[in-house]
């Protein structure tokens, strides 16, 4: 008689237990994989647009992962046995901690970069600057696809096209700190002081310390990089009206460069009063040697001509007897001239200082007011009249020494030019510039009664 096996009979007590899976293990665990599929899809698309996916926030998740997986695992493991899913938080560690992992570095890595890409491109622009011409310093202010095509060495035809920001450019001081320095400058980079993600691209804030012969100078210099897959990358553009100044010290030759400007201005000032008050007299004395102004005499030739217009120019060039003669009669007019051009937005700078052999002279800029004719700008040029001033600076801009030169706080200790007490100055040639775009309106100043043309 065959026999048929029954299964046994096993009572609650004996059945298999039933383990129920730990949720923090499947929350950590897909909390992990949402990470890895965010992440991993941002970077793909960042790929795919050509520009790095920078987005530290996407970092959340992957932390958020790894902590949920570590609670889950401690979860499970002090339960006794009463859960189950260590293996799946093992996985959400894994994968949590991979994917954050990787993508803090990718984040590393790119914030390295465009450290390092900022501050050599900023080599660059010192170098451009400090050899010259100023247009080639100008065109790193512009952006990759502006500059794309443009010539640097076509100067006439950046000077025409880009008039007015030239203007600008020209006025900035750690151009015209880097312009005299005479190829005798040193960059050092101190980090960055912020970078962010602004207008789709990157602006990084540099700092740095720049040192020339006449003084140790810390700036903020921010710059723009933008990716450009057209252009073959990431390109790169100074932004130079937003440079500042944090700190100087001035060496000797710094100080004396600093109150020539200030005197240089005082000068322009003190002129256009003469010419506003009718002393055109006074202000014909003022274009003369020292020595020789007591005896100028209103019969003097050289008083005629200069009321015929014999300190003018015309674009730098020659200008015709009758031209010349009726820009005479607007320039030695009361109020013709306005010493304050500019705007909030766009001011004038301090005289230009320049140097021709042992002659040093300011260039000021300033605008000739009409009532008959467009308000022109113009260059008021003066002469420094001090020989052992001049030998002293000239001295000072050529010495191979100018590393070890001492400094102090720009405007601290005894001026340095009170070492020169019989210095004086004399205005040689006003260039009129009728092609120069204006600055903008500023409003009454020196050269300008109240309520009347300022601008």
């Amino acid at each position: 008689m065959s026999r048929i096996d029954r299964p046994l009979d096993l009572s609650p007590d004996e059945a298999p237990a039933y383990t129920p899976v730990s949720g923090l293990t499947v929350a950590a665990l897909g909390v992990a994989i949402l990470g890895l599929v965010l992440i991993g899809g941002l970077t793909f698309a960042g790929r795919v647009a050509g520009k790095p996916a920078f987005d530290p926030l996407w970092l959340v998740v992957p932390i958020v992962g790894l902590a949920l997986g570590f609670i889950a695992r401690r979860h499970v493991v002090n339960s006794e046995g009463a859960y189950a899913g260590l293996s799946l938080a093992k996985a959400a560690l894994w994968i949590a901690g991979l994917t954050g992992g990787s993508y803090a570095a990718y984040l590393f890595a790119i914030d390295l970069a465009l450290r390092n890409q900022a501050a050599e491109f900023a080599q660059v622009w010192f170098a451009k600057a400090a050899q010259g011409p100023p247009e080639g310093a100008f065109l790193l202010t512009l952006d990759g696809p502006t500059r794309k095509g443009i010539d640097e060495k076509d100067i006439v035809g950046l000077r025409t096209r880009f008039s007015k920001e030239l203007q600008t450019f020209n006025n900035v001081d750690i151009n015209r700190i880097i312009g005299r320095a005479n190829g005798k400058y040193n960059v050092e980079f101190r980090g960055v002081k912020e970078w962010s993600m602004i207008q789709g691209g990157y602006k990084v804030d540099l700092n740095l310390m720049l040192h020339t012969p006449e003084g140790k100078y810390e700036y903020t210099f921010p710059v723009f990089g933008r990716d450009t897959p057209e252009l073959g990358g990431r390109t790169w553009h100074a932004l130079l009206p937003h440079a500042k100044m944090t700190d100087a010290q001035l060496t000797a030759l710094g100080r004396l460069l600093f109150s020539l400007q200030v005197e240089g201005r005082k000068q322009l000032v003190h002129w256009s009063e003469l010419i506003n008050e009718g002393k055109l007299l006074d202000a014909y004395r003022e274009t003369l040697p020292t020595a020789e102004r007591a005896a100028a005499k209103e019969a003097s030739p050289g008083f005629a001509e200069f009321k015929n217009g014999s300190l003018l120019t015309l674009d730098g060039g020659d200008i015709t007897p009758e031209a010349r003669k009726s820009y005479a009669a607007d320039l030695l007019r009361p109020y013709s001239i306005n010493v304050n051009p500019g705007s909030a937005q766009a001011r004038v700078g301090p005289p230009v200082i320049g140097f021709d052999g042992n002659a040093v002279r300011l260039d000021s800029v300033a605008e000739m007011v009409s009532p008959s004719s467009p308000t022109t700008v113009i260059h008021v040029f003066a002469e420094v009249i001090d020989e052992k001033l001049n030998a002293e600076i000239v001295k000072l801009r050529s010495s191979d020494q100018w590393r070890d030169a001492p400094t102090q706080a720009a405007r601290g200790g005894e001026d340095e030019i009170d070492r020169f007490p019989n210095r004086s100055y004399r205005i040689i040639k006003v260039d009129i510039r009728p092609n120069e775009p204006r600055l903008g309106q500023h409003g009454p100043g020196p050269g300008g009664p109240p309520g009347g043309p300022g601008g």
